[in-house]
């Protein structure tokens, strides 16, 4: 027999807030700013922003898309660190047309070094199909020189050539590199290229050995976007194509989501368990210790039909975006930063406490063979079984750790109790069962 065992009921201030979203830097208008002029969401300018990448010693780095600039966000200030709004193909240091220029700069990443100071900068430089250098950032009194890793070919008109050739420095030849990660081993790394354009991820020695050596990685990925390299040096990719895929370094590829599960996945980052991917208009949340499923993933954050693109800061589905490139996570893996392209912004996704494993909440200490809690997720109602009797507290938190609900329960072993959810708001919450042999702690998802 079921037994009702209550009725939740939550107040408008009891809304579970998945995700925050607001503007770092950016007003919206296309353009670009000032060196040491303040970085901020009122004067800062950007045309098309796409990467975005964390230096060792928390700076951030951007490409601005649209203008050819590459731009660091130092101290509160924006910095014009390479390229020429004109673009073009020239390696060098600053900015201006005798600098380091590129033509539609997209991807980036930073190659840790044994110091901050030895940190190094890569990006695909798309319109001159080729890989990029940026020497280490000193300070900002001291240039930068912008440098050829590989690809470009012979330059035709000024700008890098197009192809599909394996080789060394510019005779290896790209199609629209877009996405790249960093694989840190014990000779110096190599970068991974999303070679979009010939469907391809490509390998760019960084050995003193054989620096600049383009090799390809694996040609079954249908016009892969974006690239994360996890601290196992485990590639990530998102594709047009293909969704999502994890890919060995020899080349083996497993199809972890398809392409139906998005709308034109461009980047993703993995914090623990959680992945979260950039997907035109809106930030995807996918739970790799579940299946994925219909309910896996889950949109976090923007419009989950991607048909209202613009730009709106707020809170999990007001929150709005328009053309989102890449995004970084954050030094302390709070919040991402994000590209939003078609807004001209900079982008800050403050992410849910209850997804940080180490916040507390013991999100897999459930332990099934005490406790059944089904179906999660669940609509309307949710129901609790145990194996053995006795009495329990049971507590409701919300994603953010606030209890919204404390109750005294006695359980009868095998007996579900009915647990009526119609008057919570949909979100994510923390359910806590405490008996004399522990604290366990479930996820649930309620529509």
């Amino acid at each position: 027999m079921k037994k009702t065992l209550l009725t939740f009921i939550l107040f408008a201030l009891s809304l579970t807030i998945h995700a925050q979203v607001t503007t770092l830097y950016g007003n919206g208008t296309a353009g670009y700013s000032n060196s040491n002029s303040s970085a901020d969401s009122i004067n800062t300018e950007f045309t098309t922003p796409y990467g975005v990448a964390f230096d060792t010693k928390g700076n951030l780095w951007i490409t601005d898309q649209g203008n050819n600039f590459i731009v660091l966000i130092n101290n509160g200030k924006y910095q014009l660190r390479e390229g020429y709004q004109q673009g073009g193909f020239n390696d060098g240091a600053s900015v201006g047309q005798l600098g380091g220029i590129t033509f539609y700069p997209a991807g980036i990443v930073v190659a840790p070094g044994k110091t901050s100071a030895d940190d190094q900068i890569y990006l695909c430089d798309a319109g001159n199909n080729a890989i990029r250098k940026i020497d280490s950032f000193v300070s900002i009194g001291n240039a930068q020189y912008l440098s050829t890793v590989a690809g470009g070919g012979k330059k035709n008109g000024g700008l890098g050539v197009s192809g599909f050739t394996n080789g060394s420095g510019a005779t290896a030849l790209f199609n629209n590199p877009i996405g790249i990660g960093y694989v840190k081993d014990a000779s110096g790394g190599y970068l991974v290229v999303a070679d979009q354009n010939n469907n391809a991820l490509r390998k760019v020695s960084l050995h003193k050995s054989d620096y600049g050596t383009t090799s390809t990685i694996t040609t079954s990925i249908s016009a892969p976007s974006g690239i994360y390299v996890d601290h196992s040096n485990n590639i990530w990719v998102t594709s047009l194509g293909s969704g999502i895929s994890k890919v060995s370094s020899t080349g083996t590829v497993t199809s972890i989501a398809t392409s139906s599960n998005f709308e034109a996945p461009t980047s993703l980052v993995i914090r623990g368990t959680d992945m979260y991917i950039g997907d035109n208009c809106h930030i995807a949340y996918l739970d790799m210790t579940q299946p994925v499923s219909a309910s896996n993933p889950t949109v976090l954050a923007g419009d989950p039909t991607d048909t209202i693109c613009k730009f709106q800061d707020g809170s999990d589905e007001s929150a709005l975006f328009n053309g989102i490139g890449s995004m970084a996570l954050s030094p302390d893996s709070s919040y991402l930063v994000v590209a939003d392209g078609q807004t001209n912004r900079i982008r800050k996704v403050i992410l849910p406490k209850a997804h940080v494993h180490t916040s507390g909440f013991a999100l897999s200490t459930m332990n099934p063979d005490r406790f059944d809690i089904y179906p999660n997720p669940a609509q309307g109602h949710v129901y609790i079984k145990n194996r053995i009797s006795g009495e329990a507290d049971l507590t409701m938190l919300t994603a953010t750790g606030r209890q919204v609900m404390h109750s005294n329960i006695n359980i009868t072993a095998g007996d579900p109790y009915d647990i009526n959810l119609e008057n919570f708001v949909p979100g994510v919450y923390i359910m806590q069962i405490s008996t004399v042999t522990g604290v366990y702690n479930n996820k649930i998802i309620i529509r």
